[in-house]
Formats: C-alpha cells, structure tokens, sequence
C-alpha cells in the first residue's frame, strides 16, 4: 500500500518536473542559436565579439578593437541585425518611455552619428506592444549605456 502511494507521487513529481526541465532546455537552445547567429554576423563583417549580453529576445555585443556594436532582436521566426560603427557616432543616449503612472512602454538606446544628415540609430531593449513583461531589459540598457559610453570617450 506505501509502495503504491510513493510511486504514484514520483509519478505525479516527474509529471511536474520533466516539463520544466525540457523548457529549461529549449530555452538555453534558443539562446546559443541567437548568441551564434549574431557571432556569425560579427564574423562575416571581420569581427570578433569581445562582450555580449543576452536578455528575453535580443542580444547585444561588442566589438571594442573594431568599434563595433551589433545587436540581433528576435520577434517569432524573424531576426533583425543591426550593425553599428561606434567610430562614426558622436554620443548615445539611453531613453526610457513611460506612459500613465510611471509604467515602462519603451526602453531603446539611441545612437547619434557624427554627420548631421543621419538620422539617429535605435536599438529598442523593450517594447510593451511585443512584450508584456519587463524582465532585465531596464538593467541591461543602464548596463550598455555605460559600455558605449566608455567606448566613446
């Protein structure tokens, strides 16, 4: 009779547990897939990713002997790519948009380039529209922020 209860609760358990496990798999999966395809875009334009962060759908790095940035955002199927030359930037700017009481809507990272007949470069960390949570986003952007700003000086 004990034995019956205790496999059926290591039953029940494993019920519980295989999924998380498998979804724990998936997602360290997705994240290799996105962290390799941005290395590999970085490899084809000659260069190398000295510091990358991943947060929920994009991932962010640089390369600092290039003066480079690159930035993959994944929304379902679909990556954009984006490549910037930091040594044709004059400044950047992280900015935070809010809407009713203090609720984050956008969080992006703005590029300034040098010549005044571009226009600004902008790498969205977060938008309420795509995404219903805030997870590390807010973190990440003061985070590299700080790094480009570094890179500029």
């Amino acid at each position: 009779m004990e034995l019956g209860k205790a496999i059926t609760g290591l039953i029940m358990l494993a019920c519980f547990i295989v999924p998380i496990i498998i979804l724990g798999f998936i997602k360290k999966r997705n994240k290799k897939q996105i962290v390799n395809s941005l290395s590999d875009f970085a490899k084809q334009n000659h260069c190398i990713i000295d510091e990358y962060e991943f947060c929920s759908n994009f991932v962010i790095g640089i390369d600092k002997i290039h003066n480079f940035i690159f930035f993959l955002q994944k929304y379902d199927q679909e990556n954009k790519i984006k490549q910037i030359n930091l040594s044709e930037i004059k400044s950047s700017k992280k900015l935070i948009t809010k809407h009713g009481h203090n609720i984050i809507s956008r969080l992006d990272l703005l590029f300034y380039p040098l010549s005044k007949n571009a226009d600004a470069i902008d790498l969205e960390f977060y938008n309420s529209e795509q995404s219903f949570e805030l997870n590390d986003e807010l973190q990440t952007l003061e985070k590299w922020s700080k790094i480009v700003a570094n890179q500029l000086q």
